[in-house]
């Protein structure tokens, strides 16, 4: 699986295609969703602390 355009390459060569939209809009759902994680983790972990 190569990585989309948008990560920065080791090598100009090894960069595979541009990304598509669908593949920046999916990529940027997969950072959401475990910054959400990370988020509601640390909520509740703080949470109980108290």
């Amino acid at each position: 699986m190569k990585l989309p355009y948008i990560l920065p390459c080791p090598e100009a060569g090894e960069c595979g295609e541009p990304a598509s939209m669908g593949e920046i809009i999916l990529f940027a759902l997969l950072i959401l969703g475990l910054a959400y994680g990370l988020y509601s983790l640390a909520r509740k972990y703080f949470r109980s602390n108290e």
